[in-house]
C-alpha cells in the first residue's frame, strides 16, 4: 500500500468514526426526549388522578356531614316526640266500633312505654 492509500483509508475512517459518533448522540438525545415527554405526561396523569382522588374523599366528608345531621336531626325529632308523650292518652274508635285507649308514659330513661 501507498502512503497516499494508507491516509485515504485513515481518513475515511475518521469521517465514519465521526459519523457513527454523531448518529449515536442523536440517537441518545433522542430517546432521552422521548423519555422525558414520557415522564411528564406520568406525571400529569398521576396529578390528575390525584385531584380526583382528592375530589372524591371531599365528597365522602361531605356525604359523611349530611348523613350525621340528618341522625343527628332524626335523633332530636325522637327525643321531642318522646318528651312530648311523657304521659298521653288517646282515645279512638277501631274498625269494629270498640273504643280503644292507648296511653304513652315516658318513664324518663330516653324511652317510652305504649300501653
Amino acid at each position: 500500500m501507498t502512503v497516499a492509500a494508507t491516509a485515504g483509508t485513515a481518513k475515511l475512517l475518521v469521517i465514519a468514526t465521526a459519523t457513527a459518533n454523531a448518529m449515536n448522540h442523536a440517537v441518545i438525545r433522542s430517546a432521552t426526549e422521548t423519555r422525558a415527554k414520557e415522564i411528564t405526561a406520568a406525571n400529569a396523569m398521576a396529578a390528575a388522578v390525584e385531584r380526583q382522588v382528592v375530589e372524591v374523599q371531599v365528597q365522602a366528608v361531605v356525604q359523611v356531614a349530611r348523613i350525621t345531621k340528618n341522625m343527628h336531626g332524626v335523633t332530636a325529632m325522637t327525643i321531642a316526640a318522646a318528651n312530648a308523650a311523657e304521659e298521653e292518652e288517646t282515645t279512638t274508635t277501631d274498625t269494629v266500633g270498640h273504643r280503644v285507649t292507648t296511653t304513652v308514659e315516658d318513664g324518663g330513661g330516653g324511652g317510652a312505654v305504649m300501653r
